[in-house]
């Protein structure tokens, strides 16, 4: 593919596996003969609610520009550069992992007060970070509707912040005692912009505290830990949040966290009235 005593190809080559999203693609197409573009997307856990098949083009314009990959009548595959490609970031990822898990085992508290710790999840964590997440959407949705207790199971089997979207998501967890209570969850997506370079924006899906805790107190410990982590380390210049207006946590809550010094950054607040469920409404009693 190179001249062998060129030493250009080794960073034309690091520029090419830098970007997390062409690695993801990588991979996807490594364990699957072929994939459609819309399987392709959903495998590397994007989604068209973020409208964010632009910049997922773009990343795959940069692979079939070196030759890593084939556009198909049905899709897209690997070629024989793509696959020893992959092998490489696969190579790096598990030495990465070896990183990861000592760097665990050192302890990775991000935060303690008042007996609550604040860190980030790991692969380990998913069991508690989905039954989180379940306890989260079935209270929610148990405000307004009589839900089936099968939703609470389906969300906590359906729930893996770690398929497909490694590196995307960023979760951290509020632990008293031992005991997993609350979940600060956001997605991180690359967007592009009207200069002709990317916004990096983190939307916060999940922020909850088990009943029994104090919910205002322990959800502010998890964003001023999140949010920090979020515009130093991963880059952030938007942060995207939602919320009901029947939900604890509201406008005053977030705009605790809106950091007016930092001239790009902004914190977007929208009021979401999501499609409704079809259970039916829960009665009030007078």
């Amino acid at each position: 593919m190179y001249p062998s005593d060129s030493i250009e190809p080794v960073s034309e080559f690091l520029y090419y596996i830098s970007n997390n999203m062409r690695r993801l693609i990588l991979r996807s197409l490594a364990q699957q003969q072929e994939l459609s573009f819309s399987k392709l997307m959903r495998s590397c856990g994007l989604s068209t609610r973020y409208d964010t098949t632009g910049n997922f083009n773009y990343h795959l314009s940069e692979l079939e520009k070196v030759g890593a990959l084939r556009k198909t009548e049905t899709g897209y595959m690997l070629t024989r550069t793509g696959r020893r490609m992959y092998e490489i970031v696969r190579l790096l990822e598990l030495e990465s992992r070896f990183l990861h898990k000592r760097q665990e085992k050192e302890g990775d508290k991000m935060s303690v007060k008042d007996g609550i710790v604040v860190r980030r999840a790991y692969k380990e964590d998913n069991p508690e970070v989905a039954k989180l997440v379940a306890s989260d959407l079935y209270e929610g949705a148990s405000l307004q509707y009589e839900v089936p207790k099968e939703y609470f199971e389906f969300r906590q089997r359906s729930t893996d912040f770690t398929l497909g979207i490694t590196g995307c998501s960023l979760v951290f967890l509020a632990e008293e005692k031992g005991e997993a209570v609350g979940i600060c969850w956001w997605t991180l997506i690359e967007k592009e912009n009207v200069k002709g370079g990317f916004d990096k924006e983190a939307f916060l899906e999940h922020l909850y505290v088990k009943q029994g805790h104090d919910c205002e107190k322990i959800s502010e410990q998890l964003m001023r830990t999140a949010v920090p982590y979020l515009l130093k380390d991963e880059r952030v210049t938007i942060l995207n949040v939602w919320y009901n207006k029947d939900e604890p946590l509201g406008e005053e809550f977030y705009a605790k966290f809106n950091i007016k010094e930092t001239e790009n950054l902004k914190l977007l607040m929208h009021v979401a009235e999501w499609a409704r469920p079809s259970w039916q409404t829960r009665k009030t009693t007078s």
